[in-house]
């Protein structure tokens, strides 16, 4: 009976410290986690596209319409990079990890890495994720992101970094025209 309780409460803690720490949801495109308290209606007023600013109308404090909204526009963004890059990968998932600022993507680098940087966002390919910190956040960083995704996914040999920095800043360009 002592086991079953200390299970149940390590699994309260547990639960409970996840719930204030991440958060997360699925869209087509994307399994995304928000972290350190990140809320999706910060990251929403951050990337969403005049085609979608006609939805302010619902209520930003609505979660549930506030994560339908986030989705969308998530996926949304992902298909316009598609468009502009002419890259079609429907089936393709990607991890995307918003952490609140700089330091926790410098964190992040160097634990990957064994460096630091001052960088807002970037792409690990062999995790197919992407890391964004939501201080810097906007719609066309995440479009530049995502057509890193988009280009390592596509190419069977990948082009080189100055040539993928370059498609992905006319995806950035292109997305932040609608922004």
């Amino acid at each position: 009976m002592a086991l079953r309780k200390v299970f149940f409460l390590s699994f309260l803690l547990f639960t409970t410290c996840g719930m204030v720490f991440a958060a997360s949801l699925e869209s087509r495109h994307f399994d995304v986690t928000l972290e350190g308290g990140v809320e999706k209606s910060d990251v929403l007023r951050k990337i969403r596209l005049k085609m979608f600013r006609h939805l302010s109308a619902m209520s930003m404090d609505d979660s549930g319409g506030v994560e339908e909204m986030l989705k969308d526009t998530l996926d949304e963004i992902y298909m316009e990079v598609q468009d502009t890059l002419d890259i079609r990968l429907e089936s393709l998932r990607v991890k995307l990890i918003i952490v609140p600022d700089m330091a926790a993507i410098s964190d992040v680098i160097e634990s990957y890495y064994g460096r630091t940087t001052r960088t807002p966002s970037f792409y690990i390919f062999e995790r197919n994720t992407l890391y964004i910190a939501e201080s810097e956040l906007n719609a066309g960083m995440l479009a530049h992101e995502i057509a890193h995704a988009l280009i390592s996914n596509y190419f069977p040999v990948p082009p080189p970094t100055k040539i993928q920095e370059i498609l992905s800043g006319y995806a950035e360009y292109s997305v932040k025209k609608n922004s």
